[in-house]
């Protein structure tokens, strides 16, 4: 293998990581949230609740992860090398997943959490909102490793249901009420 073919698979990768993002936030918002909230629902228990090793969510990521072995062992099997490279991007993508969402933000396994950066900060106040204000059909802040800038405002958890209310009036015609 020459150093092209390796940095055009190492650039796939890192291209295939980035497009998880989308395709999780996508899955999230209309899958997990709509018919697959069957699945889902195990995961927006309240903090306490006896939860076990695994819920049902973890199926989703099951499945991801099953995709990625199949792409990884076809690319290698069939030499058909992009393949592999997705499944690597794929299983970067599932890896931060499981670092940020399951260990840092759930506590599935307890660490300290690290330093807080402007980037931690935001996607975990994002996911925070997810839990406290998302519901079936209903949902905010979809993203895993991603999440705007608007969620970086102080303590936009709390204030997140006036934003909220304020949004609702303005899209129903109205403005701020007195």
């Amino acid at each position: 293998m020459n150093i092209t073919v390796i940095l055009t698979g190492i650039a796939i990768m890192v291209a295939s990581a980035i497009f998880m993002e989308g395709v999780a936030w996508s899955l999230h918002k209309y899958v997990m949230h709509g018919v697959g909230w069957f699945l889902h629902e195990s995961h927006h228990r309240p903090p306490g609740t006896e939860k076990g090793i695994l819920e049902k969510n973890d199926a989703y990521s099951i499945g991801f992860a099953l995709i990625a072995i199949v792409l990884i062992f076809s690319g290698f099997r069939n030499l058909a090398l992009p393949y592999a490279w997705i499944g690597f991007g794929m299983t970067l993508y599932g890896a931060g997943y499981a670092i940020f969402h399951d260990i840092i933000f759930h506590q599935r396994i307890r660490i300290k959490r690290p330093q807080s950066s402007k980037y931690l900060n935001r996607i975990i106040a994002a996911h925070e909102i997810h839990h406290r204000y998302s519901s079936g059909k209903k949902g905010y802040s979809f993203g895993f490793l991603y999440a705007p800038k608007f969620y970086s405002q102080p303590d936009i958890v709390r204030k997140f249901p006036e934003y909220i209310r304020e949004r609702e009036q303005r899209k129903n015609g109205g403005g701020k009420a007195d």
